[in-house]
C-alpha cells in the first residue's frame, strides 16, 4: 500500500470515527412519533406491539446514593422481551417521593458518585437502553445546580457507553405541567442533555383540590380555569423555549374521583371517601353498572356520576385519548406516553386505551407523512 492510500484509508476511517461518534453524542430525533409506556411491576403480560419505548419504573436510592433493593427493577426479562419486539426500554430513576433523597446525594461527593456508579453499572449489566431521570422535583437554586450536574455527569456517562457498544443511549425526564414546579429547571441543560422530555398532563386536581375539576383535561374549562393539557404543552414549549420534537403528551390510564354531585362542585371533604384514584381496568365496574357517562364538551374528556349523585370520576376513555393523541400529532410533537401500562390492562387481555391511542398515532402520522410529501 502506497503512504498516499494510507493516509486516505487513515482519512475515510476517522470520518467514520467521528460519524459513528456524533450518532452516540447527539440526542436522539430520529424515532418520531414515541409511543411510550411506563411499566411498574414486572414485565408481566406486555403487548409489546403496542410501544416504540417503556420506561421501567423505579429504580430508588437513599441519601447515602446506595440502591434500595426492588423486587421488580433491574429487569433482565423485560429489556431481553422488549428488544427481541424492538422496543427499547429505558431504566426510570426515583418518581414521586424520592426528592428529599436526590437532594441529599447530589449534595455529597461520595454518594453523588455512588449513586452514578450504581446506576451506570445496572444499565450496562441489564442492556437497557438509557436513563429517565424522574426528579420531582427541584425546588430552588441548589437543587437546580445539582439535577443540572447529574444530568450533564448521565448524559457524559451514556454517550462513554454507547462509544463503547455502537449505539446511542437515551437520557430522558419527566417533568410536571405546573410552571411553578418547573420554574427550576434550565433550558439549556435540558437541550443539551436530553433526547425528550415526558410532560405529565394529568393530576390537574385531586386530593389537594377543593373544586371537582378534570384531572388530565385537554383543554381548558370556563368552570375550573386554570391547566390544561393544552396550555402545558405551550409552556414548554413557548415559555420554556424546548422545540415540539423534545416534548411528550402524558396520557394517564386512571382516574380522579371527588365527592361531589356534579363535575366543578365543591368537594365534600368530609365524606368518607372525599377523593379516590382508580386504574381504568378497575373503573370498569363503574362504567359498566349504573353510573352515568356524560361528556364535557369544553375539556374533551368524559365523567362518571354515581348514580346516588353524590360522587363523579374524572378520567380518558377510548374517544378523549383518541382527540388527545390526534391533537399530539397534529401540533407536531414528539408523541405520548402513558402512566402506568398494567392499569390498562383487562381480564380479556385487552387494553382498550392503549389500543385507541397507538391506532391513532399511527393514522395521525401516515397522514402527516403523505401531506408532508406533496
Amino acid at each position: 500500500m502506497t503512504r498516499h492510500r494510507t493516509i486516505s484509508v487513515c482519512v475515510a476511517l476517522l470520518a467514520l470515527g467521528s460519524s459513528a461518534l456524533a450518532q452516540t453524542d447527539t440526542p436522539d430525533t430520529s424515532e418520531k412519533p414515541v409511543f411510550l409506556g411506563y411499566l411498574s411491576g414486572h414485565p408481566d403480560n406486555i403487548n409489546y406491539t403496542l410501544f416504540t419505548h417503556i420506561c421501567h419504573a423505579f429504580v430508588v436510592a437513599d441519601e447515602d446514593g446506595r440502591i434500595v433493593a426492588h423486587g421488580s427493577v433491574p429487569s433482565k426479562q423485560l429489556t431481553t422481551e422488549a428488544h427481541q419486539a424492538n422496543v427499547k426500554v429505558i431504566l426510570s430513576l426515583g418518581g414521586w417521593g424520592m426528592d428529599k433523597e436526590f437532594a441529599a446525594l447530589t449534595s455529597r461527593e461520595a454518594s453523588y458518585e455512588r449513586f452514578v456508579t450504581a446506576v451506570m453499572t445496572i444499565i450496562d449489566d441489564y442492556d437497557y437502553d438509557g436513563i429517565d431521570l424522574d426528579w420531582e422535583f427541584p425546588d430552588n437554586p441548589t437543587e437546580a445546580t445539582n439535577f443540572n450536574r447529574l444530568a450533564k455527569r448521565f448524559r457524559s456517562d451514556l454517550n462513554t457507553l454507547g462509544q463503547k457498544k455502537g449505539r446511542h443511549f437515551l437520557l430522558t425526564m419527566a417533568v410536571n405541567a405546573s410552571p411553578s414546579l418547573s420554574q427550576w429547571l434550565d433550558t439549556q441543560v435540558l437541550l443539551e442533555t436530553m433526547d425528550f422530555i415526558n410532560v405529565m398532563t394529568y393530576d390537574f386536581f385531586g386530593s389537594w383540590s377543593s373544586q371537582a375539576g378534570h384531572h388530565t383535561a385537554l383543554f381548558e374549562s370556563s368552570k375550573a380555569r386554570g391547566i390544561s393539557t393544552q396550555k402545558a404543552m405551550a409552556y414548554w414549549h413557548q415559555d420554556k423555549g424546548l422545540p415540539k420534537d423534545k416534548l411528550l403528551v402524558g396520557l394517564p390510564l386512571y382516574s380522579r374521583g371527588f365527592a361531589a354531585a356534579r363535575p366543578y362542585d365543591p368537594v365534600d371533604r368530609d365524606a368518607p371517601r372525599a377523593y379516590q384514584a382508580l386504574a381504568y381496568r378497575d373503573l370498569q365496574v363503574l362504567i359498566k353498572g349504573d353510573w352515568i357517562s356524560t361528556w364535557d364538551n369544553e375539556t374533551q374528556n368524559p365523567w362518571l356520576t354515581s348514580p346516588e349523585g353524590d360522587y363523579v370520576h374524572s378520567y380518558d376513555n377510548e374517544r378523549s385519548l383518541t382527540i388527545k393523541t390526534r391533537w399530539a400529532i397534529q401540533q407536531d410533537y414528539r408523541g405520548v406516553f402513558f402512566w402506568e401500562i398494567k392499569q390498562d390492562r383487562l381480564d380479556d387481555g385487552s387494553n382498550p386505551l392503549l389500543e385507541a391511542s397507538r391506532k391513532t398515532l399511527d393514522h395521525s402520522q401516515s397522514q402527516a407523512d403523505a401531506a408532508a410529501k406533496r
